[in-house]
């Protein structure tokens, strides 16, 4: 059985995994809707589908 603050270094270690990868989530999400952006305001039907305009 593991002691008191091991375990709360495993869990702290499991949280900060898990922000981490959100982050990285996030700004994979971000990059592709600016690249959307970028793309529709080339294309004005696009822009008109997605009201950029």
């Amino acid at each position: 059985m593991a002691s008191k603050t091991e375990r709360r270094k495993l869990v702290k270690t499991i949280i900060s995994g898990h922000l981490q990868d959100l982050r990285r989530r996030q700004t994979k999400t971000c990059t592709s809707i600016s690249t959307i952006g970028a793309i529709a305001m080339k294309n004005t039907d696009l822009s008109k589908i997605l009201n950029l305009n």
